[in-house]
């Protein structure tokens, strides 16, 4: 297990336990975050220098969610998510960064969405080079949060700060 997804899993945690979700680690190393009945489950695995978010429901095999080079990128992905579990829980509306729905030309300025030779979505940072794969919706939204710090993050999708983001009931 990595001492450094162990230190984002714990701060992950209390929001993980605000949106209905739960945080276990298991012993070949991947970590799973589960709600509540454990019918969406998200999976967090290494594999070759990338952490690798997937996704697996009641009935559907386990796909990929997001995957990249840097954990504090996997962190603001799953403090997105946890933010508007949360949000949902509490009934106040989702908050994203796009308008609904999501296309690939939403992407934030400096960012370019396309497709791989095989189907997968990739995203690239033209400024730095710094690539994501994973699901179209999950890489547009992340384009618009990628250079704030997790925490930044969760105070404005939860409403301590003033947000930017606009509102999806």
């Amino acid at each position: 297990m990595s001492p450094d997804i162990q230190s984002m899993m714990d701060r992950l945690g209390p929001a993980a336990s605000l949106a209905g979700y739960t945080v276990e680690s298991f012993p070949d190393d991947p970590w799973c975050i589960y709600n509540v009945g454990g019918e969406v489950k998200l999976w967090l695995r290494q594999e070759n220098g990338w952490y690798v978010l997937s996704e697996s429901e009641r009935d559907r095999d386990e796909r990929i969610f997001f995957a990249g080079a840097n954990l504090r990128d996997m962190e603001l992905v799953l403090v997105y998510r946890m933010a508007n579990r949360h949000r949902r829980r509490i009934g106040s509306p989702l908050l994203v960064p796009t308008s609904a729905p999501v296309t690939p030309d939403q992407t934030a300025k400096g960012f370019d969405l396309g497709r791989k030779e095989y189907g997968a979505w990739v995203l690239r940072d033209s400024a730095t080079g710094s690539v994501w794969l994973g699901r179209m919706i999950t890489l547009t939204e992340f384009s618009h949060f990628a250079g704030m710090a997790p925490w930044q993050l969760w105070d404005v999708m939860t409403e301590r700060a003033q947000s930017s983001f606009s509102t999806l009931s």
